[in-house]
């Protein structure tokens, strides 16, 4: 059972690590409730949310052993889906030429959607999508398969952190394999679950958001062109080690920040708000030329 001194500690092992948030009171909160209500902005964390104290302190707490070993997953290591979408000209569009741009017709036929799992090792700068063309248990059994003994056959243990899906559970994979074949794969899983109310994948969130923009915005004819360009997006980013690295202090922001003013982090924290609303439920549509 949780105590009062278990939450001391935790406090102390991330204090160096997460901001001192301020907690005013909220007068229409208070008015409408009758009672003083304290709001705690959590939202002012490197995170934008709350999610960050509850992740950093399960890592901090892992045995070294385990921190020596590869790490992939969704969070401190990511798994997280996406549903895009099969959208396909119905009329060739028009090149670019001098002092004319591309052109292209506003109509489109739609062919169908795809699944999109992102598995993302944020401090080793590896990521894999694999397209499917449901999102089921099953499939989320294939893709811990690719996980397990292709992606990370070498670690001795992987730190998962799923997101919070009821088709992401370790029964899955006994509906996929044998018995036997279902067990050692569970067993090399050591599984961190997201807060019911809340997720610890801002960060595979934010892979998801640099996939629409660089991959994803535009009209897709099928589920074949999509794998293609999403693998070889993938290859250029693992090729070029991209990391999310989320550790430094609010004395070393001020530092690395130095160029930026106050108005130019606000628009930058919007402009991630929205790109995370639009990456989590990202849709592609494959539509007929």
């Amino acid at each position: 059972m949780l105590t009062f001194d278990d939450i001391l500690q935790a406090r102390q092992r991330i204090a160096d690590a997460v901001y001192v948030t301020p907690c005013p009171e909220s007068g229409p909160l208070s008015e409408l409730c009758g009672c003083q209500v304290f709001c705690k902005l959590e939202y002012l964390q490197r995170t934008g949310s709350f999610k960050e104290r509850g992740a950093r302190n399960a890592l901090v707490r892992l045995p070294p052993d385990t921190c020596r070993n590869s790490r992939a997953g969704a969070a401190g290591g990511l798994l997280r889906r996406s549903v895009p979408a099969v959208v396909k000209e119905t009329r060739t569009p028009i090149p670019a030429a001098p002092g004319r741009p591309a052109t292209t017709d506003y109509e489109s036929e739609r062919h169908g959607t795809a699944n999109l799992f992102l598995m993302f090792e944020p401090l080793g700068g590896k990521r894999h999508v694999k397209v499917t063309d449901r999102r089921t248990a099953v499939d989320d059994a294939h893709v811990i398969r690719d996980l397990v003994d292709v992606h990370y056959a070498h670690a001795e243990k992987i730190v998962l952190v799923p997101d919070n899906l009821n088709t992401h559970k370790p029964a899955s994979l006994y509906q996929a394999f044998a018995p036997d074949e279902a067990r050692r794969r569970i067993e090399k899983l050591e599984i961190h679950d997201t807060p019911k109310h809340g997720s610890w994948l801002n960060m595979a969130e934010t892979e998801l958001g640099i996939l629409s923009r660089q991959c994803l915005d535009r009209r897709v004819p099928d589920q074949e062109f999509l794998a293609s360009e999403v693998a070889a997006w993938e290859e250029s980013r693992n090729t070029a080690e991209c990391k999310v690295i989320w550790q430094f202090t609010t004395d070393d922001a001020r530092i690395k920040l130095h160029r930026l003013n106050c108005g130019t982090l606000c628009r930058t924290y919007l402009s991630r708000r929205m790109l995370k609303n639009r990456s989590t439920n990202c849709r592609m549509q494959f539509r007929k030329v």
